[in-house]
């Protein structure tokens, strides 16, 4: 979980890299750092090692301490310790005066709702399928070609180009469903498909009708699926991360709208986030992470 937050944030922060289950050499031997975290800047790298202990009570000073000894084993430029029942006050004041962060991570649905958070959230979704019309310069009237193949050009298929387009910013999200016409940017002749024993079949024109589906999820974020959220003790912020791949409990929790004028709230009052498939089929989301001030 700990791994999966920081990885997130090594997309939004510039984090140089995030690791997990890290061996360094100390003077007494190998040292075992659950997460570490690199980042340079101004041309200096800067270490960051993270201990996790999901346990049942609060941390103490003495998991301060020692923690505190592995940071300076290792010449770490700073240290976080991240518990999911929170610390003791002694612990809190001892990692202070060391310079130690202490985190809380949990799932985020039991965290906001024991926050009472409910922020509203509307969810876009963009979910393409096409159509393909395909002609070949072969006259051999005996070769067989399967269907999928029709749609699978110089072996890449136009349904998987179509998705990077719209990961990338090429394609335009649209705010309804709607049909357009498209070529593959990615794709310079000559074209071939595959017939059904792997023989190249040239292929003299193709053209492709995208048919963009959309529509809207609406919730709350204290019913997001597999949501984390990371608190930093002693501070008023309090991070979300939703996964990138989540749950199809997200269409049970959340309602669905074919339209977005049906919504019953204001845009300028809900977090936004978009979802499109990844290439595999599963869904991705672009609101990877986002902060709720204040909360605690």
């Amino acid at each position: 979980m700990v791994h999966f937050v920081y990885s997130s944030l090594c997309k939004d922060e510039k984090l140089t890299s995030v690791a997990m289950n890290v061996l360094l050499a100390g003077p007494d031997g190998d040292r075992q750092i659950d997460v570490l975290v690199k980042h340079t800047h101004a041309g200096i790298q800067y270490v960051t090692a993270i201990e996790c202990r999901d346990y049942a009570a609060k941390l103490t000073v003495s998991h301060v301490d020692a923690f505190a000894s592995v940071v300076t084993d290792i010449k770490a430029s700073r240290g976080v310790l991240v518990s999911r029942k929170g610390f003791s006050k002694t612990a809190i004041q001892k990692a202070n005066r060391l310079g130690i962060g202490l985190c809380v991570v949990d799932n985020a649905d039991a965290v906001l709702k024991g926050l009472v958070v409910q922020v509203p959230l509307i969810v876009k979704v963009v979910h393409p399928t096409l159509e393909a019309r395909t002609l070949v310069a072969s006259r051999d009237t005996a070769r067989k070609i399967s269907n999928s193949a029709w749609t699978t050009i110089n072996d890449v298929p136009l349904r998987q180009l179509v998705i990077k387009e719209l990961r990338d910013g090429r394609i335009e999200h649209p705010d309804a469903s709607m049909v357009m016409k498209w070529s593959p940017q990615d794709l310079a002749p000559p074209f071939f498909i595959r017939d059904a024993f792997g023989v190249p079949v040239e292929v003299v024109q193709f053209d492709v009708t995208l048919h963009l589906n959309v529509w809207y999820l609406f919730g709350h974020t204290d019913n997001l699926p597999d949501a984390i959220t990371q608190t930093e003790v002693g501070g008023a912020v309090c991070n979300v991360f939703m996964p990138d791949r989540f749950k199809a409990g997200i269409n049970e929790s959340f309602s669905r709208y074919e339209d977005r004028a049906e919504i019953p709230i204001r845009d300028n009052n809900a977090l936004i986030g978009v979802y499109t498939p990844d290439e595999d089929g599963s869904v991705t989301s672009s609101l990877s992470t986002y902060q709720l001030e204040g909360v605690l």
